[in-house]
């Protein structure tokens, strides 16, 4: 519980305290470096699987599940990415340090008898670092025109 207050302090003042144009290039550094070691854990995750083949054994492949039992293990990428969009952007600064939105998938019935998810928003606990490092990078930048600003009038 200690993290968002110290990730918000340091990332609004390291923004405040330097210009714009070097905010852009740190911030380009900052992504590429981002990417580049965001694709290399996933290349290192797919090799690892495609060895170790985890669940391969498992008796349950079949298990097709009951009404209204949530299946966290069914999410899909698009689901997980705009989850990390809607993340990004929450409704409520407060809120996003205690929580998330996360999709949900439900397995359901209809009434000829076949099955179906259905998705759902539900609120899970746990912090929301993404929306607060991008709020904190706002209000970073915004102190830093502002500063900039009085310091030219």
């Amino acid at each position: 519980m200690c993290d968002p207050p110290l990730v918000v302090a340091s990332v609004i003042t390291g923004l405040g305290a330097i210009n714009a144009k070097s905010c852009g290039k740190i911030g380009g550094v900052a992504v590429t470096y981002y990417i580049t070691t965001t694709v290399m854990a996933s290349i290192l995750g797919l090799c690892l699987v495609s060895i170790i083949k985890p669940g391969s054994g498992n008796q349950d492949d079949d298990y097709v599940g009951t009404e209204g039992v949530t299946l966290n293990q069914n999410t899909n990428t698009l689901d997980t990415i705009m989850d990390l969009l809607r993340g990004a952007f929450p409704d409520n600064i407060v809120q996003a340090t205690f929580g998330k939105h996360a999709t949900e998938l439900t397995n359901m019935t209809r009434d000829d008898g076949s099955t179906y998810l259905k998705r759902s928003l539900e609120f899970k606990s746990g912090m929301n670092m993404i929306g607060v490092i991008v709020f904190s990078i706002f209000v970073g930048v915004i102190m830093s025109l502002y500063q900039r600003n009085q310091l030219l009038s």
